[in-house]
């Protein structure tokens, strides 16, 4: 069960890099922690292949699940090891909601993931939402985060416009 997850994390990873990093994480835990409690640690996978199985189902911290899927993944580029300074939460929550109706607005062309120039307009987009926000290490880091995003969008497109579609309705 432990490799059946595994794979799933890492065929998934691109889906949401954050998401599956923890689970990965979750199972080195589960393992360590009851590696002599067969029946325990099987009970536990199961629940864990479950919840892998499931993806990310609901936001954090009052973010919706696109704004969440952003704001731990960028997290991890953005900020020394993952951690974001707690005077900058506030912020960086509201620069993932940006982030997010940027990328529902801009990605929905038809020709968007052909088209060289609407790509760098909205990576020159994100770039500036990211130095507006007056956090140093978004700010030494927003080209590096702007392609992250664009990889994270591309992997998210369906559903970033399936989420607009019921946003607008």
């Amino acid at each position: 069960m432990e490799h059946a997850i595994r794979k799933h994390c890492t065929v998934h990873h691109d889906e949401d890099p954050a998401f599956y990093k923890s689970l990965s994480a979750k199972v080195d835990a589960l393992i360590s922690q009851h590696h002599e409690q067969w029946d325990l640690l099987a009970e536990k996978l199961e629940d864990l292949r479950n919840e892998a199985a499931a993806g990310r189902q609901t936001g954090k911290d009052g973010m919706g699940r696109e704004a969440t899927t952003f704001f731990e993944h960028l997290a991890q580029v953005g900020f020394e090891n993952g951690q974001i300074p707690a005077e900058h939460l506030p912020t960086f929550r509201s620069l993932m909601y940006r982030v997010v109706e940027i990328l529902q607005k801009t990605i929905v062309s038809i020709d968007f993931w052909t088209n060289a120039d609407k790509q760098k307009r909205v990576r020159g987009m994100l770039k500036t939402a990211f130095s507006a926000t007056g956090i140093d290490s978004v700010k030494s880091n927003r080209e590096r985060m702007a392609v992250e995003v664009m990889k994270l969008v591309k992997n998210r497109h369906d559903t970033l416009t399936r989420t607009r579609q019921v946003q607008e309705t």
